[in-house]
Parts: C-alpha cells; sequence; structure tokens
C-alpha cells in the first residue's frame, strides 16, 4: 500500500494530516501545518551554507524563495493569500528572502542516505596511517612518555581545541524548539545525530582522560578514531574526505576564510589534528 504523504505541527508531530485533510482544515491549522513543513525543509544559509568572499555558495541547492516553494508544496490545497501570509510571516521573523535547504529537505534526505551507506563500508582515508601507526604502537606495548615541557604544550593546544569542539557543539543545539524556530534539532537516529552524537561522547572522553597526569593514550588514540571517523561522515556533506578537511581547515589555515567550513567540522578538524601530533610525540620509539 502506497503511504499518502502528511503534514505535521508542533500540536500534531506523531500522527499528522493527509493532503485532504489539510484541504478541509481551518485557517489557523493549515498555516500551522504549512510553517513546520517549512521550518523543516528549509534553513538560514548562516547554520550550515559555506561562504566565498562573505557570499554564502549553495552547493546542496538555492537559494529558495519562501513564496515560490510555499505555493509549490501548497497551491493546490490553501488558498493563495494563506500561503502569501505565511510566507511573509517567515520572512518578517527571520529577516531571510534567500533559504538554503533544511532537515527535511530532498536534497539533504538523500546526502542522508549516502551518510548511511557509507556508516559501515567507508575505507580509511589517505593519510589515515599516523593514527593507525600510533594505535599499533601503543597495542604492541609502546609505553607513552609525558611531563616534558614540549608535551604539556602540545596537551594544552589540544585542550584548546577540544573547548572550541564543546563551544560549536552548544552553538548548534537549539536553546528551544517549535514553530518560529529556524533550526529543529537533527534526528539523533539520522545518520547526522549519528554521527553528532559521536563526537560528543568523543569529546566527553577525551577530554576527561587528557584531564589526568597521566592519561590512558591507547583510550585516547581510540576516541580519537572515533572522532576521525565521525568527521568523515560528517565531511561527506563538504563532499571531502577527512584528509582534505583537515588540510582546509589546520593546515591551509581556515581562520583566513572560517565561513567555507561549517563550525562543528572545522573544529572537530582541528582537535583531530592535534591530537594525532600530541599521540605521536608521546609515542615516539626514541
Amino acid at each position: 500500500m502506497v503511504r499518502r504523504q502528511r503534514y505535521f505541527s508542533d500540536e500534531d508531530i506523531e500522527r499528522g494530516i493527509t493532503r485532504s485533510d489539510l484541504k478541509r482544515a481551518s485557517s489557523e491549522r493549515q498555516k500551522a501545518y504549512m510553517r513546520f513543513w517549512f521550518r523543516r525543509n528549509f534553513e538560514d544559509p548562516s547554520i550550515e551554507t559555506p561562504r566565498d568572499e562573505g557570499e554564502f555558495v549553495y552547493i546542496w541547492g538555492g537559494p529558495y524563495d519562501a513564496h515560490e516553494q510555499l505555493w509549490e508544496e501548497f497551491g493546490s490545497l490553501v488558498p493563495e493569500h494563506r500561503i502569501h501570509e505565511v510566507a511573509d510571516e517567515i520572512v518578517n521573523e527571520d529577516g531571510i528572502y534567500d533559504w538554503a535547504p533544511g532537515p527535511d529537505h530532498p536534497s539533504n534526505r538523500e546526502r542522508e542516505k549516502e551518510w548511511y551507506s557509507g556508516l559501515q563500508d567507508d575505507e580509511p582515508s589517505a593519510g589515515s596511517e599516523d593514527l593507525e601507526e600510533i594505535l599499533n604502537r601503543l597495542q604492541a606495548g609502546v609505553r607513552p612518555t609525558y611531563g616534558d615541557g614540549y608535551e604539556q604544550e602540545q596537551r594544552r593546544i589540544v585542550i584548546e581545541r577540544l573547548d572550541a569542539l564543546r563551544a560549536a557543539l552548544d552553538a548548534s543545539t537549539p536553546a528551544h524548539g517549535g514553530i518560529g524556530h529556524n533550526r529543529p534539532p537533527p534526528d539523533e537516529d539520522s545518520p547526522q545525530g549519528t554521527a553528532i552524537g559521536e563526537i560528543k561522547d568523543a569529546e566527553r572522553e577525551l577530554r576527561d582522560e587528557l584531564a589526568k597526569d597521566t592519561p590512558d593514550a591507547l583510550q585516547i588514540a581510540n576516541a580519537t578514531s572515533r572522532l576521525r571517523t565521525a568527521l568523515g561522515w560528517l565531511g561527506k556533506k563538504l563532499d571531502k574526505g577527512v584528509d582534505a578537511i583537515i588540510t582546509v581547515a589546520v593546515v591551509e589555515g581556515v581562520h583566513h576564510a572560517p565561513d567555507l567550513v561549517p563550525p562543528i567540522i572545522k573544529a572537530a578538524a582541528e582537535a583531530v589534528y592535534h591530537l594525532t601530533q600530541w599521540l605521536s610525540y608521546i609515542t615516539m620509539p626514541f
């Protein structure tokens, strides 16, 4: 049986309403469903859309006009004046005329399928040998060395990068939700939500272990590997491999053009880079 399309609202986020029921709904209910649909399908480009010389580059589709998109979706179901009323309200609330694709937009759904297909069979990218070699040394019984001035300075830099990652994660989490909010939180079971959850877990584990005088280097290396893998999942959204992201975010000095890489991806890339440098130093065989 073909499942009929349903629309949802803040007051009806589980059952939803069919197209035919929406057509017969009251004006206020129609507006509520349209607003929710738009908020899930479109978002402020400043959230994730990269920039080039200050201008947004809509690499995932767009820019989209609220009036056009609402009319295209609801023109056969809702009176025209009501559609334009909702579009005007949204534009006036946010001050945004050019929109980027949001969590439920078809382009993002297709990208999520690609992320999901790569969760289990994603091959290590070129340049990941350093971390693999570190893991191999630790598993073979190499004893890490701690406490000298260089190690302490490198550890301080790592902790600073984890602080930046924590700040980026906190900034990406909405303080409130619902209609009127431009960024509903990602589904925790989606590939993107899974990657963000893995980054959060790895960040907490790394921070706790690095606070110790003699941290467990193998545990840190494994957590760094998980962080690197999650970074790779998110990197698919930029059509870049992990090493390319790290190169842009760290080696080439993305601080000169920070909007080229979304904040969480940039912060995670910097953390992976400096963690790997620190691990390499404390596990050098001589």
